[in-house]
């Protein structure tokens, strides 16, 4: 039956043209006459269609990840042996080294199974320091070292946010650049001391340097003038209920790389009591011998830790202990000037917009501002910088961005960052 459509027919009769479901009365109309079926016919001619779109999707989704897995398996089986090691694909081609000894974590399994065996009513439990042996055993205990000769031009491009780090900056590029042409057994880098006022840039450099030498390489920041013993950097003993791994074997033990930045800040406020003195566990640090068979007090493993980059910092040169100074690479380091505080807040933020792959334009007075307020430390200002940059990229400003800097009250009331 064929009638002229208008919405007053449909909404009486029940029923509804065929092929014109999606069309508005107006449309229909317009159109002129057209077959009209039962609406609960065409309802389930809908529910049916959409059936159907959602089982060709489905299968559509099927098919795309069962080729997904059969690429997947085709790439496994074409991959040597060897590369399966467990690194991320960035680092399969990099130089390796052996961190954790597969003699040593056998050894030290042993130990602690021993140990679990004689002690009543824990035979039959599992230790949750194995968890901690398998990761060590991971890629058969190697580790990836930072391509050197690349590593060593981005350390000396820090020279324009660190002006006043110059010369340790000139330091580590040149022992980097040594370290691309020996043997990969061979890398070390010599620990070095930064002394200067507190606020200066000494402790965020270090960041900056972890950065440079690769992507994801770690850092950590061990407070000597507050610590009471070494236990922070060996662990403490696994007989001990509060039994936990130290800063530097946690450090490598879930990183790719064999080598991170360990920052001993305030070196010439060492503390420490006669008990459990920290300064003989620094100078095991600082020495190639001991480092490289540095032992974890917790599961009582040896490892190589000599591969680290040891940045020392002081504010008073002269009351470092002089075996310290006698293993360090001394550096004097002064506050960057106004000038010199204004390129380097200028090249931070071109950094962020490098990173950030997006161009934002910093205040001039806010630059001006930064670079005058001496009163603030570059870590304070780093952050500002970076806050600022993420402020701006989440509102999607398309002007100049402010800087939101600390009063100058509060400034002087936080504590410094050497």
């Amino acid at each position: 039956m064929s009638q002229l459509i208008n919405r007053r027919a449909v909404n009486q009769t029940g029923f509804d043209a065929i092929g014109n479901r999606r069309l508005d009365a107006a449309t229909q109309i317009q159109h002129g006459r057209a077959l009209l079926v039962p609406l609960h016919l065409l309802e389930r001619l809908d529910a049916e269609a959409e059936q159907r779109e959602e089982e060709a999707e489905t299968r559509r989704i099927e098919k795309a990840a069962a080729a997904a897995v059969a690429i997947a398996s085709k790439l496994a089986k074409e991959e040597p042996a060897q590369e399966d090691l467990g690194f991320p694909v960035a680092l399969r081609n990099h130089r390796r080294v052996t961190i954790f000894s597969p003699q040593n974590v056998a050894a030290a399994k042993r130990r602690l199974e021993t140990n679990l065996r004689e002690k009543a009513g824990t035979k039959d439990q599992p230790s949750p320091a194995m968890k901690i042996f398998a990761r060590a055993q991971a890629n058969d205990g190697m580790r990836a070292l930072p391509d050197a000769r690349r590593a060593a031009q981005r350390v000396a491009a820090l020279g324009s946010r660190f002006e006043n780090l110059a010369e340790p900056i000139e330091y580590l590029a040149t022992m980097l650049a040594l370290a691309a042409r020996q043997p990969a057994n061979e890398f070390r880098i010599p620990p070095l001391l930064l002394v200067g006022p507190p606020g200066i840039g000494k402790t965020y450099f270090a960041q900056a340097l972890a950065e440079a030498m690769g992507e994801g390489v770690p850092w950590r920041r061990f407070s000597a003038g507050q610590a009471q013993s070494g236990f922070q950097l060996t662990g403490t003993a696994n007989g001990w209920s509060t039994a936990s791994p130290g800063i530097v074997f946690d450090m490598l033990l879930g990183s790719p790389w064999a080598t991170g930045v360990l920052v001993l800040d305030e070196l010439d406020k060492l503390a420490g009591d006669r008990q459990f003195p920290v300064l003989p566990t620094v100078l095991d640090l600082l020495a190639d011998t001991t480092a490289s068979t540095f032992e974890d007090l917790s599961i009582h493993l040896k490892f190589d830790a000599s591969r680290l980059v040891v940045v020392g910092t002081a504010n008073h040169g002269d009351a470092i202990d002089s075996a310290l100074q006698s293993r360090m690479q001394h550096f004097e380091v002064q506050a960057p000037s106004v000038d010199q505080r204004r390129r380097i807040v200028e090249a931070e933020w071109a950094s962020l917009c490098k990173r950030g792959r997006s161009r934002r334009q910093l205040d001039a007075d806010s630059v001006q501002e930064a670079a005058e307020r001496v009163d603030l430390d570059l870590r304070v200002l780093g952050r500002a910088l970076t806050s600022a940059f993420a402020k701006s990229l989440l509102r999607r400003e398309a002007g100049t961005v402010a800087l939101e800097l600390p009063r100058r009250e509060l400034a002087r009331r936080a504590a410094g960052f050497s």
